[in-house]
């Protein structure tokens, strides 16, 4: 895409994504990770249960198969406290989650699949990174990360073999 620039108005064009998702399967272990690509140090959010990397999981025949979503039924405290943000460095690493690829199950973070039938699926990830609001744990106070990048990441599928 080019850039566009007009007399009154400023040069737009599409910047260079912040962060990167990457989902790696390294022996029966799956995991996702989340690498800054930015010049800066860059603040995210992630917990497993209030903004977790959900997985999608689609079977040979490219139907998706759908989850069991325990946070429907757990009671878990949803407020998005101040401390709970990190902030990565410059071309650092973190990993978000991690599981163990089980015969006829998986579990990621939340999301659980029981009774697969044994065969090969393609696995993405995805963070839906749209939290900037914060809430002090002790004083209550809130307030929001004002630079704070929000969009969606999605990885790269990958082959599974359950």
């Amino acid at each position: 895409m080019t850039r566009r620039c007009f007399l009154f108005f400023p040069c737009f064009a599409p910047s260079a994504p912040m962060f990167s998702l990457d989902l790696r399967l390294t022996g029966t272990q799956l995991t996702a990770t989340l690498r800054n690509q930015g010049k800066t140090a860059q603040r995210y959010f992630h917990h497993r249960m209030i903004q977790p990397v959900t997985l999608t999981l689609v079977d040979a025949k490219g139907r998706q198969v759908e989850p069991e979503d325990t946070r429907e039924t757990a009671k878990f405290d949803a407020t998005p406290y101040q401390d709970l943000y990190q902030v990565l460095d410059p071309g650092a690493a973190v990993t978000l989650l991690t599981a163990e690829v089980q015969r006829g199950a998986l579990r990621w973070g939340p999301l659980q699949w029981r009774d697969l039938a044994p065969g090969r699926y393609t696995a993405t990830a995805r963070l839906d990174h749209q939290r900037n609001q914060w809430v002090d744990r002790a004083t209550k106070q809130t307030g929001t990360w004002p630079d704070l990048w929000r969009g969606e990441l999605t990885s790269r599928p990958i082959p599974l073999k359950i």
